[in-house]
């Protein structure tokens, strides 16, 4: 993730990286981020609270092959995020979800300025298949798949 952190902060000057939450101060993140231009750290925060009008994507850094990470399929905050209207970039993630809204990240690869080129150019277009999906996927909906998931297996 550094990687891709460092080459966003090289060659796309006008892309503001905003990290949300807690970050240790002596971790390698905050380490080698602090400091530059385009990066700011904020305290964690509720997503109602926050002005997301100038926001490209959230991103999701996701470990594969470990062994904590392997259960999650997706953060809640990101549902959240689909409901403003706000893409994903993800790197390392299986693909749970293949929607035109999920873009991935080689987690430092120059294809990565091409995907964010792209996620710019995209952006309009997207947000009719971001509202399809969130509203496909409201909490109910995913209730009752569960529960019919429960049902069948007791059958």
């Amino acid at each position: 993730v550094l990687t891709l952190l460092a080459l966003v902060n090289q060659f796309k000057k006008g892309i503001r990286l905003v990290f949300v939450g807690p970050v240790q101060q002596g971790s390698a993140v905050y380490s080698e981020l602090q400091g530059k231009n385009n990066i700011e750290f904020l305290p964690s925060s509720s997503l109602s609270e926050m002005n997301l009008e100038n926001v490209l994507a959230g991103f999701i850094p996701y470990k594969a092959n470990h062994a904590e990470n392997d259960a999650i399929m997706l953060p809640n905050k990101a549902l959240q995020l689909l409901a403003r209207g706000i893409p994903l970039a993800i790197t390392g993630m299986p693909d749970f979800i293949i929607e035109p809204f999920v873009y991935r990240l080689a987690q430092g690869d120059r294809s990565d300025l091409n995907t964010l080129d792209l996620m710019v150019r995209e952006f309009d277009s997207v947000q009719k298949h971001i509202k399809a999906y969130v509203e496909n996927n409201s909490s109910q909906i995913r209730l009752d798949q569960f529960m019919s998931t429960i049902t069948a297996c007791r059958k």
